[in-house]
């Protein structure tokens, strides 16, 4: 751009007027070496930054591998069946790297070129690192194919290790006691889980966290040594009780969870005022916790945990006695068809006592009378139309006026 700026004529005939643009062609040139100054000290620092870049990551991975440069070069040799598995799956992942890595060569001889095209000054350390990327690379795939021979030569070792039956006898003794530990744990589970109602919710899930816990810990153990058996290509089968005891427990969460929000739903509702609870909320979450017990009743009904059914009867007891609450609200309710309910249930209580709550109502066991509490209420709603009918009559003959006026009729003889 600064080229063709400079080409155009400095003072140029309009009409009658003659412009001279000397001014601002000289701010146009001035912008675009700015800009080109700028663009060439951004195109240096990525330069540089590729190519220390790129020397790191030689440094880093061949120290992965190498004691010592010197030859002949000393490589590093794993330990243990851990340092192996990484060391295999690392020099897999850097050969794969070389192709994308080589591409880059161009770009930063490219790049060099043209920094010197506009006569960017480039150190010669930076010159001399550039140039010598081949050789260093040349080196780095050296170290990639010695570690790579040395890795199978350690592979193979560990394998004639495993045909003499040194480690892999270990592993798999290791394994059986895994399996035998595994075993024991089920046993613990079938013998002392929480299969009843008899505690609350918070200790069965804090049983279930601890049991989890100590599965995951033998998960991870098993995990382990079927990675140290795939090195050598061997194989174990899955421990039937650890997959049995991992589908116990998920099911028995679901339970406990399930218990465990009926029982923080219960808490909230059964100190509640009788006259002031509200009963939609309360229907739709006994509803929903009903629905679920049920299906977990059938589909886990060859368990014989006792949990599941306790539970869905004291849901279901909770639920039928919702419409006892309506009945009991009614507003035709008097004194005298409360000494009717009470007879019928045999117990005395105090309907605006605080103390009469859903828990009272629940311990009295009122749901138990439902039909004969709801004859009760319809009865007083009967009785309370039939008050009102007599009253608007006896209002109505209260207020009604006659009027006597003689007749012109003849008489009747």
């Amino acid at each position: 751009m600064a080229n063709n700026v400079q080409v155009q004529e400095t003072v140029s005939a309009v009409h009658y007027l003659q412009i001279n643009c000397a001014d601002l062609k000289y701010a146009i040139v001035q912008h675009c070496i700015e800009w080109q100054e700028k663009l060439c000290g951004l195109l240096y620092k990525m330069t540089d930054m590729n190519i220390m870049e790129l020397y790191e990551y030689i440094k880093f991975n061949s120290e992965q591998f190498v004691i010592s440069n010197l030859k002949p070069m000393v490589m590093k040799e794993p330990q243990n069946l851990d340092e192996m598995q990484y060391a295999l799956i690392l020099i897999d992942h850097l050969k794969e790297e070389v192709g994308f890595r080589e591409l880059e060569f161009p770009l930063i001889n490219d790049q060099l070129i043209t920094l010197d095209k506009y006569s960017v000054p480039v150190p010669d350390l930076l010159r001399n690192l550039e140039k010598n990327i081949p050789k260093e690379w040349a080196k780095y795939l050296e170290v990639l194919e010695a570690a790579e021979k040395m890795l199978d030569y350690s592979k193979e070792l560990y394998k004639r290790m495993a045909r003499r039956r040194t480690i892999q006898d270990f592993i798999i003794r290791t394994s059986c006691s895994l399996r035998e530990e595994t075993k024991v744990l089920l046993e613990e589970f079938l013998k002392s889980g929480p299969f009843t109602s008899d505690i609350p919710a918070s200790k069965g899930l804090a049983y279930l966290r601890n049991m989890r816990a100590k599965l995951q810990l033998i998960k991870d153990r098993d995990e382990r040594i079927r990675n140290d058996l795939g090195i050598f290509g061997l194989s174990f089968p899955e421990s039937l009780e650890m997959i049995r005891l991992e589908a116990e427990l998920a099911s028995l969460e679901v339970v406990w969870q399930l218990v465990d929000e009926w029982d923080h739903a219960w808490d909230s509702y059964k100190s509640g005022g009788f006259w002031s609870i509200e009963t939609a909320e309360m229907e739709e979450t006994a509803q929903n916790l009903f629905r679920k017990l049920t299906r977990l009743s059938r589909e886990l009904k060859d368990k014989g945990w006792t949990v599941i059914e306790d539970t869905r009867q004291r849901v279901d007891a909770f639920r039928r006695t919702l419409p006892l609450l309506g009945d009991l609200k009614n507003s035709a309710m008097r004194p005298r068809h409360w000494d009717k309910v009470r007879k019928t249930v045999g117990v005395d209580f105090d309907e605006n006592s605080p103390d009469f709550n859903l828990e009272a109502i629940f311990a009295m066991n009122l749901h138990n009378f439902a039909d004969e509490i709801n004859d009760i209420s319809n009865a007083a709603t009967m009785e309370l139309q039939i008050e009102k009918g007599i009253k608007a009559i006896a209002e109505a003959w209260a207020v009604m006026k006659f009027e006597i006026a003689r007749t012109e009729t003849e008489s009747i003889e």
